[in-house]
């Protein structure tokens, strides 16, 4: 800053109408200058907090669009497995070609059984119609006619009779040495609501809640239920108080196999999910090579050993993707759930049982979008329960409804768990 010294001989007298400024204030024109650097230097402060922030709004973009990436791949890959076309094999091509066997040959060998579909259970159960559509079939095919109420009436009648068998069935899963767990989405009247399956060879229980907490399953198996729990990984099924505890191997192979495919191929994730499909599969081989008068082999004893140490292999091994990560600690949070049936081989290590269990009323969700109201959907378990527990204790489910109406409660109760013939 310039100031007035009148001593000073060296001051320009001019100092305040410089004629080479066009007579303007040369302090004035120093003070201007100053606050303008001062100025151009928070100028250049906020430029570079700017660029900042624009590199780290770049990074945000770049993580958001391996996200999209790799959803579009899960994408795909769903839309490969769920609308992928039955390629039928050559030889079933050339069968089909062939002409149809003759009448009495046609008649002299049972009809194949389709995998999967529910065998025996009347038609709104069976074919999965809703009771309108039941009304329309019996008319045109059969010329039968009632009404759509009718058909809701019998269900009500034979609902309110089995009642005492299911509830029988719920009781005796209590003291089974193996039960197969699962659950299914469902819908009541448009609301989210599920089917629980309880179950195993000899018993199927089935119930519709419109919760999915861990305590529907507990109250259908009890507190002190101590036999052996087959399920997926939900954790709803964590706090049963039973120790024998399998999860599905099946679920395992099946998230490897999809997340496989979206991860490089030439990454550890990638052989990461290869080497845990190849577990899966040897540790299913071992247990259907199980003998119940033999007991484990020498070799299988070997397989075991190396089962074991591999599961501690995957669990430890590097990974540089999140998916790979992530199912590796779920194989290290169910450490001791993977291999329970070595200790106990009556348990299967899939859940299999419990997935074709449901499968039937999977396909009539997605036929008749599920119930109108809760007492149908109380129906639903009850009969479904009745009706495949009769199948898997070797009755025809039609026979059985028959005797539903013709027998007394102790009888069907006899009956139900009476093998046929």
């Amino acid at each position: 800053m310039f100031w007035h010294n009148p001593n000073d001989p060296l001051q320009c007298p001019h100092q305040y109408a410089c004629p080479h400024l066009g007579g303007a204030s040369l302090p004035l024109v120093v003070a201007v200058g100053a606050g303008a650097e001062q100025q151009a230097s928070q100028y250049f402060h906020e430029v570079e907090r700017l660029r900042k922030e624009i590199s780290r709004r770049d990074k945000q973009i770049d993580e958001l669009q391996l996200e999209v990436k790799d959803l579009r791949q899960e994408l795909k890959a769903v839309h490969r497995r769920v609308f992928h076309k039955n390629r039928r094999a050559p030889e079933e091509a050339e069968k089909q070609q062939q002409p149809p066997p003759s009448t009495a040959t046609a008649a002299s060998e049972p009809a194949p059984r389709k995998r999967g579909a529910p065998v025996g259970h009347p038609v709104h159960y069976d074919v999965a119609l809703s009771c309108r559509k039941v009304q329309a079939v019996c008319q045109e095919l059969l010329g039968l006619k009632f009404s759509a109420a009718a058909v809701i009436g019998f269900d009500q009648q034979a609902a309110r009779r089995a009642q005492p068998l299911a509830d029988d069935i719920a009781a005796k899963l209590h003291f089974c040495c193996v039960i197969y767990a699962d659950e299914t989405h469902w819908q009541i009247d448009g609301r989210t609501a599920y089917v629980w399956f309880h179950g195993n060879d000899d018993l199927a229980f089935f119930r519709v809640d419109v919760s999915r907490a861990g305590s529907v399953s507990r109250k259908i198996l009890g507190a002190k239920f101590d036999g052996a729990l087959v399920t997926d990984c939900y954790s709803g099924y964590a706090k049963h108080a039973t120790k024998i505890k399998q999860k599905c191997l099946s679920h395992l192979r099946r998230t490897a196999k999809e997340w496989g495919e979206l991860v490089p191929a030439e990454s550890q994730a990638a052989v990461f999910f290869l080497a845990v499909r190849a577990w899966v599969r040897r540790a299913c081989c071992l247990h259907r090579g199980w003998s119940l008068l033999a007991g484990w082999s020498v070799e299988q004893g070997l397989e075991i050993a190396w089962l074991r140490a591999e599961l501690l292999r995957l669990e430890t091994l590097p990974l540089d993707h999140a998916r790979a990560q992530r199912l590796q600690k779920r194989l290290k949070k169910y450490h001791n759930e993977w291999l329970t049936f070595i200790d106990h081989p009556e348990v299967s290590p899939t859940n299999n049982l419990a997935e074709r269990a449901l499968r039937p009323l999977v396909i009539m969700r997605k036929l008749t979008f599920g119930n109108r109201s809760d007492a149908g959907a109380q129906r639903l378990g009850t009969m479904a329960s009745v009706l495949e527990t009769a199948k898997r204790q070797g009755h025809s489910a039609l026979a059985f409804l028959r005797q539903l109406f013709q027998r007394n409660k102790e009888q069907l109760l006899v009956a139900l768990y009476r093998p046929s013939g």
